[in-house]
């Protein structure tokens, strides 16, 4: 696994690997795969040529599930030899036995080593969930572009989707609802898809999946080999790659017991799954693609297993008039996504959104990377330690500051002694100047740093940041080599800076302050804080800055909070986290979002 083929080269190769006698049974209900699997920097170990027949076995049997050792024998060792045999470098006798003997061992030890895992030539766990996880990157592939969220993007035979479009956040399914194999969807719709499968038991049906998110390659092959097999009629039955709402990985082909879990058949439109959902799918936000008797509008023939999640709002509407999903130009946004959308924005931020509030305080998300993955928050973890402290203090309450930071500060006078201040200037420090270890530590004093901590926690759960914790007020380690550190997601953030701009105008004006001159209670010392925000008053970012929040580096990675006016009524908030350049990524962000949307 040292040494990568050229992807296209890689995947001709596989392609031509498809069994004639695979296709005819999952044309419809393929489950996805692509030539480049879990990427590496320091180890370049790859599975890179994943046999179709072999990876819809992986799929069937939900990858390998028993620990194997020496003298193990059976599927789940065929299964294993089978994996290990996709690499010369791993496994070059390519024997498939069923037997663990000393070749098979010697390519588990190969593997282990390759991937950094204890070379004991026992598949334990550590090294079934390395094996699984290779398999399942090749059908949950991470988004490495990012675009405008597509969750409502009509896709027809005109509007094709981008290239290197992957759908945010998708995961596998299979072990939440009843799946045929291993199916990969965007995580935003299961909850919706869990409550659908579990009203529809409740009433005697048991729907399962057949296919869900699917890679442009594989569709490519499904088209091409239709278009073989049955000439230009094929084009009415399966779509162009690039123009298949399963890119979008919101679509599902679904099947029932009924009909014996049949996948992608016409036998569907009779079940009784088949009219459960006609009657009830609108209300869990999904609606067919192509319905019966609409292929002069849909482009495509009667497709009853086929169902597409576009949320509830719309899904009841189009239901109650009996509409088509790409028919009907209905607004229920206030903007929509350009149709021509081809080149998306690549950033090194690991979590990004950006979320649109218009002024009834209703959000919608524009644009997402890694939104519910929790990160280091480092300093804005500010944010929260202002929000708490406002319950705790009066405005001039007065807090000591320790003579360490004052020392580091411009200041007009000689006595850096006198470190009292009233509250509302302290805050203006914490939250203005980005170096705000030692003032977060000064104002927790007030009930103890402990219970300051506590009190974050609560306030975090109050809010339903579900992937928020706070270890300590600072933001940094809690001590030397430690795992422990405030942690957040982009939208837990998001969560938070948008509570702060709606109910603490007093704390979010600071954030809109370049610089703020402040005096001690006794007016012996004054303290000029200037912002580290090189955002605010930019005049290359397309909308007007309304105040923000940054941290300094860590390991070359920083984080930044923004909240901007919007082009029509409402707020952008933006969250990057992260980021080897956190002002520069935002700009590009923002000046991304205005080009991307049509603004009404």
């Amino acid at each position: 696994m040292k040494k990568f083929l050229q992807e296209n080269k890689k995947f001709l190769l596989l392609v031509v690997g498809i069994s004639f006698f695979l296709v005819l049974i999952t044309v419809f209900s393929f489950n996805h795969f692509s030539d480049s699997l879990l990427k590496k920097t320091n180890q370049l170990a790859q599975i890179t040529a994943i046999e179709t027949e072999l990876l819809k076995q992986w799929q069937q049997s939900q990858g390998l599930k028993n620990t194997l050792d020496y003298n193990s024998s059976g599927k789940d060792v065929v299964l294993l030899q089978r994996m290990l045999a996709q690499d010369k470098s791993i496994y070059p006798e390519k024997k498939i036995t069923g037997y663990y003997g000393n070749l098979t061992k010697k390519a588990v030890i190969q593997f282990q080593k390759e991937y950094n895992l204890p070379p004991t030539g026992i598949v334990d766990e550590q090294t079934k969930n390395k094996l699984n996880a290779i398999f399942l990157q090749s059908l949950c592939p991470e988004e490495t572009t990012i675009y405008p969220d597509f969750l409502l993007k009509k896709i027809n035979k005109q509007s094709p989707l981008p290239a290197d479009y992957i759908p945010p956040s998708l995961e596998d399914v299979s072990g939440k609802v009843k799946t045929i194999g291993i199916i990969c969807l965007r995580e935003d719709i299961v909850p919706s898809l869990i409550a659908m499968f579990q009203a529809a038991e409740k009433d005697g049906i048991n729907f399962a999946i057949t296919s869900g998110y699917r890679r442009p390659e594989i569709q490519k092959y499904l088209y091409d080999y239709w278009l073989k097999m049955h000439g230009q009629p094929a084009l009415n039955e399966i779509a162009n790659p690039y123009f298949s709402e399963h890119q979008l990985g919101t679509a599902v082909d679904l099947t029932d017991d009924s009909i014996g879990y049949k996948g992608a058949s016409d036998s569907f439109a009779n079940s009784r799954g088949s009219r459960w959902l006609a009657e009830n799918a609108y209300q869990y936000g999904f609606i067919m693609s192509y319905p019966q008797n609409q292929e002069n509008i849909t482009g495509y023939k009667y497709e009853p297993w086929h169902w597409r999640f576009v949320g509830k709002e719309i899904a009841t509407f189009l239901h109650n008039q009996n509409l088509t999903f790409n028919e009907f130009a209905f607004d229920f946004q206030k903007i929509h996504p350009l149709a021509d959308i081809q080149t998306g924005l690549n950033l090194s931020a690991d979590g990004v959104i950006s979320i649109l509030v218009n002024k009834d305080g209703n959000a919608q998300i524009l644009i997402e990377k890694n939104k519910n993955v929790r990160m280091p928050i480092l300093g804005l973890t500010k944010l929260m330690v202002a929000l708490v402290s406002s319950y705790l203090y009066q405005p001039d309450d007065v807090v000591t500051i320790s003579n360490n930071l004052l020392s580091s500060k411009e200041n007009t006078q000689d006595d850096k002694n006198d470190n009292s201040f009233y509250f509302q200037d302290v805050l203006q420090m914490l939250l203005i100047d980005s170096q705000n270890e030692e003032i977060a530590t000064d104002i927790a004093q007030k009930v103890g740093t402990e219970s300051f901590v506590n009190l974050m926690n609560q306030k975090a759960k109050e809010l339903n940041l579900t992937n928020t914790h706070f270890f300590n007020v600072t933001g940094t380690e809690t001590k030397e080599g430690s795992e422990e550190m405030n942690y957040s997601t982009p939208l837990d953030i998001a969560k938070l800076l948008k509570y702060i701009f709606e109910n603490k105008k007093d704390i979010f004006s600071i954030l809109a302050k370049n610089t703020y001159h402040i005096t001690n209670i006794h007016h012996t010392l004054q303290i000029t804080i200037n912002t580290t925000n090189k955002l605010l008053d930019n005049q290359d970012v397309p909308f007007r800055v309304l105040g923000g929040s940054d941290s300094q580096p860590l390991q070359a990675k920083s984080n930044l909070a923004l909240v901007s006016q919007a082009p029509q009524e409402g707020q952008i908030i933006s969250v990057i986290l992260g980021s080897k350049n956190n002002f520069l990524e935002m700009l590009q962000l923002l000046q991304f979002i205005n080009n991307s949307f049509v603004w009404k």
